[in-house]
């Protein structure tokens, strides 16, 4: 992260695209490519923390964001390129691995700088409780955050997605937990990339290489010498998700490279490889993974 003084590329004109009597945001465009993933909410009855969307996109010059009081927490993470940042009235230029927390209640914005471009994953969390929680976890004053344990972000993200479009109660109070984990993983995130314990560590470098072992909760507990209902509690703490939903994400990607690097492979062999006994349920995983089947995948990426 460089702090600039320059704020004279943060003095652009941009369409309003939102106004209340509290809050205007004002957003240009420059996306080259951009996905949604929208959030269970709720209609009656809100989570009192909870994400409102989840994106990840490829930005370019032009793409220009300005927050003006708004009462969420932006959580702008760089993955690739730079981006311009200003709060109130310091400036930042982000780079890769780094964080930029758009604070509620503050002037906050986001921008692509001419001959650069920005890879990035954003997610906006709300909630009644945010402005006490953000108190709690000190993380109401912070701008930057540096990014060492990519492993864990990853996974709080990933466990976003697999909750994505989704309405039913469960769904809608997991977002709850998985806003609050993910508030608390950037209170820890710049301390150190061996944040793991050491023996959940170990059982995710197990699933990741064994993926295709017919795997029980029993015996992930014993490999970490706790009892099932205690590894799955450590578990989600420290991945922010279950054993099964981890090894369900290594299978998948997995498959996504035989798929492209076997196409002598049939979609049975592939199935057998990363522990599906069953072609048709692997199908059904697949296609909830990735948005078609693995047919259609191998066709679309190599054709």
């Amino acid at each position: 992260m460089k702090q600039t003084h320059d704020i004279s590329c943060f003095e652009r004109i941009l369409p309003q695209i939102y106004a209340n009597a509290n809050t205007q945001i004002f957003y240009a465009d420059g996306k080259k490519s951009a996905r949604k993933f929208p959030l269970p909410l709720g209609s009656k009855y809100k989570e009192p923390l909870f994400a409102e969307a989840l994106f990840h996109g490829h930005f370019l010059p032009g793409y220009h964001y300005r927050r003006i009081n708004a009462p969420s927490i932006a959580i702008e993470y760089v993955r690739e390129g730079e981006l311009a940042a200003k709060q109130d009235d310091r400036t930042f230029l982000l780079e890769a691995g780094e964080i930029f927390l758009m604070q509620p209640g503050h002037n906050n914005e986001i921008m692509v700088l001419p001959n650069s471009f920005c890879i990035k994953t954003s997610i906006v969390i709300s909630g009644d409780l945010l402005p006490e929680i953000l108190r709690i976890l000190d993380l109401w004053n912070k701008d930057i955050i540096k990014v060492e344990n990519t492993k864990l972000l990853g996974s709080l993200f990933q466990a976003f997605e697999e909750i994505a479009a989704k309405t039913d109660p469960f769904s809608q109070m997991r977002n709850g937990s998985l806003s609050y984990s993910l508030l608390q993983a950037l209170r820890i995130l710049p301390e150190s990339e061996h944040v793991l314990p050491h023996d959940i560590e170990m059982l995710v470098k197990s699933l990741e290489e064994n993926c295709d072992f017919q795997w029980t909760t029993a015996q992930m507990a014993r490999q970490c010498k706790c009892s099932e209902t205690w590894l799955i509690r450590r578990f989600r703490l420290a991945m922010g998700q279950t054993p099964h939903q981890l090894l369900l994400r290594f299978r998948m990607e997995k498959a996504a490279k035989l798929l492209l690097s076997q196409s002598d492979l049939s979609i049975k062999e592939i199935s057998a490889l990363c522990g599906y006994s069953d072609a048709l349920n692997f199908s059904t995983a697949f296609r909830k993974s990735y948005g078609s089947s693995p047919l259609h995948y191998r066709k679309e990426k190599l054709f």
